[in-house]
């Protein structure tokens, strides 16, 4: 198990953990509601290995929606350390009752989609007790509780305690219990939040999210490289020869006409993912990545400017037809190698090329791109 505090800039100014004998981490308060910003917050988490920083939700005087105040937070999140937790208390009562699940699922939604991992939640074992609700809604959306119950009120010191009894949450979803606000550690005179996170560094960062989102990537980086591998078997195979268009196109689907868009769907579906049969269907497929309409004269500039957020086996769907301006009639599917991307050919079976060719990108009145792996589940 790890021990650490929780602190605030206003009533523990000047602490430095690396003064306090014997912890492992801090977390500190950064904002409130809509608009309060803790002064000097960021000096808090010095000296600290692992940290964390909290949003006190529906701060008196300041509360708002959750969209609202995730967004106050989600401003200060993005100046801590890349791997502090992320944590939302919630213990303050307003007309809205602490058995709230809706809001606190808004709120955690908002931050993890901005943030890209998913926040703990912090509450006390009278709302716990209180409110049943949470029981279902925790074991439906799995996130992480920091329970707070003080067996004492005096200074106790670094405790190791137990594993609690929690009411109303489930044990394999509980990380730390914050079991005394009075303190008691060398290094620090007055009084401190104390906890106990039950894991080691490993767990910390699984809790917080790091862990997890780095073995995803690992996971979405081998998926885009089977893809890839799949596509470059392909090349030259002269089953993917064919180029048509419009109504010719469409006519001939039905029987395999072995173009742009059997090959994209071919090579997905051997990994497991469904993507449309034509390129127009492909082109609503997974995640809107970045997006042109316009003269083809700006198209090229268009992509390049936007090449930061392609990532390898996105597929590029594009109005390149003139007799259909404006309408998806190719996609490509691009490379871990910028700009290359592997399309059918047209004539000589599947091939690489430079994506911004005069045929192709440079020819182009709409684009789009479409992320197929985006997560760990086919879309």
């Amino acid at each position: 198990m790890l021990h650490g505090v929780d602190v605030h800039a206003r009533y523990q100014a000047g602490l430095r953990a690396s003064a306090l004998a014997g912890v492992d981490f801090v977390i500190t308060k950064a904002t409130g509601g809509t608009s309060l910003v803790i002064d000097g917050w960021q000096a808090m988490l010095g000296g600290a290995e692992l940290s964390g920083v909290y949003h006190y939700a529906r701060e008196k005087g300041r509360a708002g929606s959750a969209a609202e105040e995730a967004a106050n937070f989600i401003a200060q999140a993005k100046l801590a350390p890349p791997d502090a937790m992320l944590v939302l208390d919630w213990e303050e009562a307003t007309d809205t009752d602490l058995g709230d699940t809706g809001w606190v699922q808004e709120w955690c939604e908002t931050v993890e989609n901005a943030m890209g991992r998913r926040p703990v939640i912090y509450m006390g074992n009278s709302t716990l007790k209180a409110h049943p609700g949470w029981w279902k809604w925790s074991n439906e959306h799995d996130y992480w509780l920091w329970y707070a119950r003080y067996p004492s009120k005096r200074a106790v010191g670094w405790q190791d305690y137990v594993f609690p009894a929690v009411p109303n949450w489930p044990d394999a979803r509980i990380c730390m219990w914050q079991y005394s606000s009075a303190g008691g550690v060398p290094g620090w005179s007055g009084a401190l939040d104390l906890n106990i996170f039950y894991g080691d560094t490993t767990h910390w960062r699984k809790v917080a999210g790091m862990q997890e989102k780095e073995e995803e990537l690992m996971t979405i980086g081998k998926k885009q490289a089977a893809v890839i591998a799949d596509g470059r078997s392909l090349k030259g195979t002269l089953a993917y020869k064919n180029s048509w268009y419009g109504a010719t196109m469409a006519k001939l689907k039905s029987r395999k006409a072995g173009d742009c868009s059997d090959f994209t769907q071919a090579i997905y579906g051997n990994n497991g993912y469904e993507i449309g049969a034509m390129s127009y269907e492909q082109a609503t497929n997974g995640l809107e990545i970045a997006s042109y309409k316009g003269p083809s004269s700006g198209s090229v500039a268009a992509f390049n400017a936007i090449k930061a957020k392609v990532q390898p086996a996105d597929l590029v769907c594009m109005a390149i037809d003139p007799a259909r301006p404006g309408k998806i009639s190719h996609v490509e599917m691009m490379t871990e190698t910028w700009p290359n991307s592997l399309g059918h050919g047209s004539g000589t079976g599947p091939k690489e090329h430079d994506i911004r060719q005069s045929w192709l990108l440079g020819k182009a009145t709409y684009w789009t791109v479409r992320r197929i792996i985006h997560n760990d589940k086919a879309t």
